[in-house]
């Protein structure tokens, strides 16, 4: 007995409503569980007032932030961040689209001509199809949430390439300040030693003093010579790693310092260890990650459950072209599909699913704790290094002293050339450290920015805009970027 075509569709579209009140049940919204964090850190410092966003401005070089914008502009690495998540977001749309109808049609013309006679039959044929698939269990639902995740995923993934390239411009534009103060170090330590060798030679010749001071100081000469040329080429280096950077052919317009600024510590805030979660792209990342693959142990399990789905097919033939439309016919169909079973498929099949969620958690729990720990190392290095400036400026103070009195002494030839070189050496190696210390605290506090998480929104405009748009426009910050990291979001 055939039922009346109007009867299929009703019963079809119950089943339909049925699917879909059963998707909305069947995307389960679970949280991960929370990480513990400390109160505070254990390096406790002052809050000071004052701090800027984004984070570089609080150094006060406006030549710093132009070079940042730049990169930001134009760098590669950054590009191709961006593009990965524009893929994600692309991925995300075609698993979104699973859900809806897919429709399809076709057409035919023939003709034939039989033998012996003279008669041409013509024919046509056109149908289109729709199928839907019901997501009666919700698997598709819990797709549709995990290609969001993988989404906001890689846009983090963008914000924490923009983050590692903000600190890696800093960086090397203090370093190449802290070259050339090396330079300029190695310069004064040069022209001092020729001056010391004239001094050393005019007392030789006088036979004041035997040919080993002399030896003494041309190969003090010479050592300082072959630390410049070492000097040279690693400004050389830097200055090349800068345009890579900014995506420039070649170093030779590139702004520099002369020196490093009076400036040491900028402004901090470090608050709290929970607002490293929610502030750091790439603890975000993971996080995200995290979520995808929680959702996966379901969506894996559910991929073992029956598959209902609704097709239709809409057709006409004629044996003449415009008799096109004179034979219709409809037919509207529901199905069901049961995958195949294989013994304990299933059942592996989910523990590999949860075996890579244990393994995200994991990840996620790793780089958090590296987080806390680079941030309390950082803060550490911060009062550390601000003591030993100290010590090195009082060091500094004391070896000029020393070598004064030593040139003193030897010019009254009471020491051999050697102590007096020594005292030399010493001094210029206390210069070196100073200046070290200090390219180490502006170093560091990069990094602290960093590691505190920067700014809570990249600056880079290509991680700001529409996955599609691709930096044409910004937008504000997805939902779920606060504190509560951990808990589902539902997207």
């Amino acid at each position: 007995m055939r039922l009346p075509l109007l009867t299929v569709v009703r019963a079809c579209a119950c089943l339909l409503a049925s699917a879909l009140l059963g998707a909305c049940a069947g995307a389960p919204q679970r949280a991960l569980p929370a990480p513990a964090l400390p109160a505070q850190w254990s390096q406790t410092i002052p809050v000071m007032p004052g701090v800027l966003t984004p984070w570089w401005r609080n150094f006060h070089d406006p030549q710093l932030d132009q070079l940042i914008a730049q990169g930001l502009a134009a760098n590669t690495d950054l590009e191709v961040a961006a593009l990965q998540w524009k893929r994600a977001d692309l991925l995300g749309r075609i698993v979104g689209n699973q859900s809806a109808p897919a429709i399809n049609a076709a057409g035919a013309v023939a003709a034939s001509h039989s033998a012996g006679t003279s008669g041409v039959v013509q024919g046509t044929q056109a149908s289109a199809g729709v199928s839907y698939v019901l997501d009666f269990w919700g698997r598709l639902a819990i797709q549709r949430q995990q290609a969001a995740h993988d989404r906001d995923a890689a846009r983090e993934d963008c914000e924490s390439a923009a983050a590692l390239l903000e600190g890696s411009i800093a960086n090397a534009w203090w370093e190449i300040a802290y070259q050339r103060r090396l330079l300029a170090n190695a310069d004064a330590g040069l022209a001092y030693s020729q001056r010391t060798l004239v001094i050393v030679g005019a007392r030789y010749r006088e036979g004041a003093v035997s040919g080993a001071d002399v030896a003494q100081a041309e190969q003090l000469l010479a050592a300082r010579r072959a630390r410049r040329t070492a000097l040279e080429q690693r400004l050389v280096e830097l200055r090349n790693a800068l345009a890579v950077m900014l995506d420039r052919a070649r170093s030779d317009d590139l702004p520099e310092r002369a020196d490093l600024p009076d400036s040491l510590i900028p402004p901090l805030d470090a608050g709290l260890p929970a607002t490293v979660l929610a502030r750091r792209p790439d603890l975000r990342a993971a996080s995200q990650r995290a979520r995808s693959t929680l959702l996966n142990v379901d969506a894996v399990r559910l991929s073992f459950y029956p598959e209902f789905s609704l097709t239709g097919a809409l057709g006409v033939a004629s044996d003449h072209l415009v008799g096109l439309l004179s034979q219709p016919f409809s037919v509207l169909a529901a199905g069901l599909a049961l995958p195949a079973l294989q013994g304990d498929t299933p059942a592996l099949s989910v523990a590999v699913a949860q075996t890579d969620h244990g393994v995200a958690l994991a990840l996620f729990r790793g780089k958090l704790r590296a987080a806390l720990a680079e941030v309390e190392n950082r803060l550490s290095a911060r009062a550390q290094l601000q003591q030993e400036a100290g010590f090195l400026e009082e060091s500094l103070k004391q070896a000029r002293i020393s070598e004064a009195q030593a040139e003193a002494r030897y010019r009254a030839g009471a020491t051999a050339a050697q102590l007096w070189l020594d005292t030399q050496e010493t001094l210029r190696n206390t210069e070196d450290l100073l200046a070290g210390n200090h390219f180490h605290q502006l170093s560091n506090m990069v990094g602290l920015y960093l590691a505190l998480g920067g700014d809570e929104l990249s600056q880079a405009l290509r991680c700001q805009a529409d996955g599609t748009a691709q930096a044409l426009a910004a937008q504000p910050p997805a939902a779920g970027r606060g504190p509560a990291l951990m808990a589902a979001d539902g997207r």
